[in-house]
């Protein structure tokens, strides 16, 4: 079983995420999060099941999506599986390789 560990950013993210939905509903925005942190969860299981991140098109780093949201992670030589980012599928992710 890999363990998951969730940047700063990531922990960010799913903050502003509830924040956000809150605006409208509170019991949405609850709803979302446990369902993003599920996600988060079921990667310990099955770390690969992630397609390739398009703009890296790097075998290690993979997303998997729920509702309108990207889960951005890298699988590590050591069964982790950190935790980069979690936003909404229309913001851009920028790639920094050439």
């Amino acid at each position: 079983m890999a363990k998951v560990i969730l940047s700063p950013l990531a922990i960010q993210d799913l903050k502003d995420i509830y924040e956000f939905i809150s605006l409208d509903s509170v019991h949405y925005a609850e709803i979302v999060i446990e369902r993003l942190l599920n996600q988060l969860t079921s990667l310990e299981n099955f770390p690969a099941r992630g397609r390739v991140v398009p703009e890296f098109q790097d075998q290690t780093i993979r997303e998997i999506f729920e509702y309108s949201y990207r889960i951005i992670y890298r699988l590590e030589p050591t069964e982790t599986i950190s935790i980069a980012r979690i936003f909404h599928q229309s913001r851009l992710l920028k790639s920094t390789s050439k």
